[in-house]
């Protein structure tokens, strides 16, 4: 996954709680945006109150941008019946590299506990099926609710 940022000139004060900022400005950020992995140091804002030595002096809030490369999070619901609909999610860049991390978890989950060969093939079927269907994609902040059954 490469970096994507960018580099906005703001006074010290102008940082809000949360703000990432860096000292390195623009030259280094806008050259950053694809390499694998970033050497320079970000620091986060936190709620204490901006030192009046550094209202005025000019830092640089860095702001990650979003993209291909940007985690998601995916949700099939009503799958992996038994007497109650189940849920299956993964945290990935797209669909496919969602169904593969489905496919790992259940691996290891699955894979290590059952030993009969005709269920394991059973269930791995239906899952191969439930994660065919579309997913619901979550790309920002919110919530949802999966209520038990009895």
């Amino acid at each position: 996954m490469t970096v994507k940022a960018r580099a906005e000139a703001v006074l010290g004060k102008d940082l809000q709680p949360g703000d990432l900022f860096s000292t390195a400005g623009s030259r280094y950020w806008d050259n950053a945006m694809d390499k694998e992995s970033i050497g320079e140091k970000v620091y986060i804002r936190t709620n204490a109150p901006c030192p009046e030595n550094q209202e005025n002096v000019s830092i640089y809030r860095v702001v990650v941008l979003g993209g291909q490369d940007q985690l998601k999070l995916f949700v099939w619901e009503d799958v992996l019946y038994n007497w109650t609909s189940g849920v299956v999610f993964a945290l990935a860049c797209d669909v496919e590299e969602a169904r593969r991390a489905v496919f790992q978890a259940y691996e290891q989950s699955i894979g290590e506990h059952v030993k009969n060969p005709i269920l394991l093939a059973s269930l791995r079927e239906q899952v191969e099926k439930d994660i065919q269907k579309e997913p619901l994609v979550v790309a920002e902040q919110g919530g949802f609710l999966l209520w038990g059954g009895g």
